[in-house]
């Protein structure tokens, strides 16, 4: 071929080809420019065969541009195919996306993505993290360090630490705790997957967050539960250790799990000996064999100290390898229980055959089924002679109904001890003590029962001599009560001249010098008197025979009548005195007046003594027990000397000062404050002190008193009021026999019974007494308790022993004697009252008034109260004469007092008595009726009286319509006896007739 056709050629194929490549783009587009390299390729070809003619070349060209056309519509219709498989794919896609957005939103925690480098930045947080934990998502987005902060301090380094495993391995899950919007912290756990980029350089961090709160308080319930449980549990692989509870922990004496998992095996727990046999049972549990999973063994504390334990086993699945799990009982007490058992047994048998005491056992029908030695002896038989005999055949038949009784006792489960008489062979008895209880068996069924007996025969001889020491010791203290009783009688008798004598002075006109001595004298006789007191009231207490009674009182009144006894002395050394009441104390009370004032005026006469400059004060307060009583505190507190806190203890004891000089100087026996520790604590009380050398003192003391109420302190007052006009009005002129050995008491008491206007005998003994009375009939006798020759209980008995109105007289008790149960031994000998010696005269006169209205009216008596009336005077006064005009003449301030308290006494009633028949309450009514009739015999309104007690008598019959018709009479008679009352206040008579 030539130049000019290879140029020709050339220029053809260039041709060609633009021809082609125009095509191809027209038809595959840009795909198609592969196509032009594979053309390129026929190119180089052709020119392998150099002779190409045109023809060859264009049929060339037109075959390949038809493959090239036809190679384009081929891939035309795949691009198609592949345009439908694209749309198939992204409608596929749009499915999984929801499908996987579904799952993400119902997913029980949170998907998130982060960053894998810099602060770990979170690019995606599912939605759920609002439910979860109470945020947005974009919380996390927003902020690079929100996950961060919220993790629990305690969390936090083991958290970053575990990233350092995600970075090696790719993943890595780890659990934590994350505070939530509200506060609260949850338990996370957290899946995190590392993904890498094309370099292998970490691209992004997917994790999966889910809550396991509940899982891990589950798992912490059950993990106290196995940590609590009394057995030991470990685990171990191979004998690898695993996990301990603290209760293995604690037996063996390992410092927590990390120290248990510390050793290399558990073998280590073993005792050498037992090691062989417990691997062999191991093994065989591993392979599927049988072997022992419930035995005993020796094990090892960590100190090498040996146990006996119970072990029981069996094979686990721990984190996908194959474990056993074992439980530990200690039995090492258990051993030595049953050792100590076996022992107790054996020193049981030994004791049996030993001891003193005999052990009888008996079955359910009373038949002996052992005895030990000791009872072999009491019974002075062989055992074989007692074993299978029933216990009836060792009693006589005085015995046996003890035994039948004692053994009913046990059939009902009962213990007992008893005394009962045993009998030997030789017919003798011998006195034993059996103390026996019921025997049971292990299902709690009674089998029969066992005696414990002890031969009591010297103990017997001991009671009696015991008995015989008893009974001079009582007679003993009985001469102690004598003694002191014949003290009283011996002291009281010279005082009761001193004090009759100063009193019977006092009351004449005496200039001041002598009225002073008098009162010297007086007050000097008070004093020995308040010390008789005392050593009589430690030996009432000593003995247990003081009573403490119980009355409605004023306290602001006790207080007040405290201060009226002890301000005055308090002045007169310049002191101060003050009296407080806490404002919630109540104002009546009821408890034991009288030893109240005792404690009071002592511990303030102490204050007193013991203070030279300053003040006394005395506060009360009270702290409520109930709606009904109430525990009342009394301060007093003094600026005196004050005690040394080493002596403070022993101030409340007998015969006890604080220091020896406080004697010579302030004088007192120390009884005072003794009496006053037990009289506290016989109202339920306490008593202490308070004090600091040289600056003062506070003595303190409680009692627990009722809450009371005023009405009954004014009835008391009436009564009060009635006992002193009794005193006055109801003892007219009288006969009286004094029988009286002392001459200067004779003196005394015939004085004041004299100026009383009564008629008085005296005589020295009970013989001259009985004879007295077989002679003249006296209206009363006075009779001393101790006098020569014969005494006054003797002397009344003989006088009740004669016959006629003489033995009736009534006798009045007049002694020294003041021991607990003098009056109840005066009484029982026949006497009708007692008035202990030195005497309140008005306390006399009211007695001898009661004893005198409730005998029977002799001549004499007869003689002396007839009391003539005023000429012309009415035969039915308003207020009778003889019962006024003592009163009146006598004592004009008492009559005053009894005036008033009678007519607020009777308003109050007549009140009262409206409310009563207005309610139907016949009880009320007869009640009152019943306390005005005495107040108003008492204060002379002797027809005012009789209605009252017509009242009385109606609301007895319930008849209360007839009391309503008497109650209209009786105020009507009131006017007219208070119209007399008011009328006597001026000076007028009071024999006036009523108007009514």
């Amino acid at each position: 071929m030539t130049t000019a056709e290879r140029a020709a050629g050339a220029q053809a194929r260039r041709w060609v080809r633009d021809l082609v490549g125009a095509a191809l783009f027209a038809v595959g587009g840009a795909a198609a420019l592969g196509f032009m390299d594979v053309f390129e390729h026929l190119h180089a070809i052709s020119r392998v065969y150099e002779p190409w003619n045109l023809d060859e070349l264009v049929l060339s060209v037109w075959l390949f541009a038809l493959s090239i056309v036809w190679f384009a519509w081929r891939r035309q219709r795949e691009a198609q195919r592949h345009l439908r498989a694209r749309t198939d794919l992204e409608r596929d896609l749009r499915k999984s996306h929801d499908e996987l957005s579904f799952l993400i939103s119902a997913a029980p925690g949170a998907l998130y993505a982060c960053e894998a480098g810099g602060d770990f930045a979170a690019t995606f947080v599912s939605p759920s993290v609002k439910a979860q934990h109470g945020y947005d998502p974009s919380d996390f987005t927003g902020d690079p360090q929100f996950w961060a902060d919220h993790i629990h301090p305690e969390d936090k380094e083991h958290v970053f630490a575990g990233l350092a495993s995600l970075f090696e391995h790719g993943r890595h899950d780890h659990q934590y705790r994350f505070r939530n919007s509200d506060g609260s912290y949850a338990w996370m756990h957290d899946q995190l997957t590392l993904f890498r980029d094309s370099d292998g350089k970490p691209d992004r961090i997917v994790g999966f967050w889910h809550d396991i709160t509940d899982h891990k308080e589950f798992e912490q319930r059950i993990r106290h539960l196995v940590e609590s449980f009394s057995s030991g549990i470990y685990i171990h692989a191979k004998f690898k250790p695993i996990y301990a509870n603290q209760t293995l922990l604690d037996m063996f004496g390992f410092d927590g799990q990390e120290d248990f998992l510390s050793i290399d095996s558990t073998e280590t727990l073993l005792a050498s000996e037992e090691r062989e046999r417990i691997w062999q049972y191991h093994q065989a549990r591993l392979r599927g064999d049988p072997a022992p999973a419930d035995y005993d063994f020796w094990a090892l504390k960590k100190n090498g100290e040996k146990l006996y334990v119970n072990n029981r086993s069996f094979v686990v699945d721990w984190d996908g390898q194959q474990a056993v799990c074992t439980t530990l009982f200690d039995l090492t007490e258990r051993l030595a229980t049953e050792k100590s058992l076996v022992e107790q047994q054996h020193l049981m048998n030994s004791l049996l055959e030993t001891t003193q005491e005999g052990f009888w056992f008996i079955d359910l029908d009373a038949c002996t089924t052992d005895v030990n030695p000791a009872m072999c002896r009491i019974l002075n038989r062989p055992r074989e002679e007692i074993i299978g005999k029933s216990i009836f055949e060792f009693v006589d038949d005085e015995n046996r109904k003890i035994f039948h009784e004692q053994i009913a006792r046990r059939r009902k489960a009962a213990t007992g001890a008893y005394e009962i008489a045993l009998r030997r062979p030789d017919g003798t008895n011998v006195s034993c003590l059996n103390n026996a209880t019921p025997l049971f068996t292990s299902e709690g069924e009674r089998s029969g029962s066992v005696g414990i007996w002890a031969d009591i025969t010297e103990i017997k001889t001991t009671q009696r001599k015991l008995e015989r020491e008893k009974e001079r010791a009582q007679a003993a203290s009985i001469a102690k009560s004598e003694f002191l009783a014949i003290a009283s009688h011996e002291l009281r008798t010279p005082m009761n001249g001193v004090l009759g004598a100063a009193g019977l002075l006092l009351a004449t006109d005496l200039s001041d010098e002598q009225q002073h001595r008098v009162e010297i004298i007086k007050q000097s006789g008070e004093s020995l008197l308040e010390l008789l007191n005392d050593i009589l009231d430690i030996a009432k207490i000593e003995s247990g025979r003081i009573e403490i009674e119980r009355s409605h009182f004023d306290l602001r009144g006790l207080m007040t009548g405290v201060a009226a006894l002890m301000q005055l002395r308090a002045r007169q050394k310049g002191l101060g005195y003050e009296c407080c009441f806490a404002a919630d104390v109540p104002a009546v009370l009821v408890g034991d007046l009288a030893r109240l004032r005792q404690i009071l005026i002592n511990l303030v006469g102490n204050a007193i003594k013991f203070t030279a400059v300053g003040e006394i004060r005395i506060s009360v307060s009270q702290t409520t027990i109930d709606q009904t009583s109430s525990l009342l505190r009394f301060e007093i507190t003094d600026t005196g000397l004050g005690i040394d806190e080493r002596a403070q203890p022993r101030v409340f004891e007998k015969f006890t000062q604080a220091d020896a000089s406080t004697t010579r100087k302030f004088g007192g026996t120390g009884l005072g404050l003794a009496i006053c520790r037990n009289l506290v604590e016989l109202q339920g009380g306490e008593i202490g002190v308070d004090s600091v050398l040289g600056e003062g003192s506070t003595f303190w003391f409680t009692v627990i008193c009722g809450i009371g109420d005023r009405s009954e302190i004014v009835d008391r007052q009436a009564a009060d009021a009635s006992t002193d006009a009794r005193a006055l009005a109801d003892c007219p002129p009288l006969r009286i026999l004094l029988a009286e050995d002392n001459q200067i008491n004779q003196e005394i008491a015939k004085d004041t019974l004299a100026k009383r206007g009564h008629r008085v005998d005296v005589v020295w003994n009970g013989i001259q007494a009985l004879e007295a009375v077989q002679k003249v009939a006296y209206d009363v006798v006075l009779m001393d308790i101790r006098m020569p020759e014969m005494d006054g209980p003797t002397a009344t008995r003989k006088i009740r022993e004669l016959t006629g109105d003489m033995s009736k007289v009534p006798i009045i008790a007049l002694t020294a004697n003041a021991m607990v149960g003098d009056s109840e031994k005066f009484l029982a000998a026949g006497m009708n009252g007692y008035v202990s010696k030195p005497f309140d005269p008005n306390r006399l006169f009211a007695t001898i008034a009661d004893c005198v209205q409730m005998a029977p009216v002799s001549a004499a008596r007869r003689h002396f109260i007839e009391y003539p009336t005023a000429a012309g005077a009415p035969a039915d006064p308003v207020l009778d004469a003889a019962v006024v005009e003592p009163l009146r003449l006598g004592t004009p301030d008492l009559w005053q007092r009894l005036i008033a308290v009678y007519r607020e006494t009777t308003l109050s009633g007549h009140e009262s008595l409206e409310r009563a028949l207005n309610s139907d309450d016949r009880a009320a009514v007869r009640m009152t009726a019943h306390t005005l009739k005495s107040s108003s015999a008492n204060m002379g309104a002797q027809r005012l009286s009789g209605l009252y007690r017509q009242l009385e008598t109606a609301a007895g019959e319930a008849s209360l319509d007839k009391a309503r018709a008497l109650s209209a009479e009786i105020r009507r008679e009131f006017e007219s006896v208070r119209t007399a009352l008011a009328r006597d206040d001026d000076g007028d008579t009071m024999t006036e007739r009523s108007t009514a």
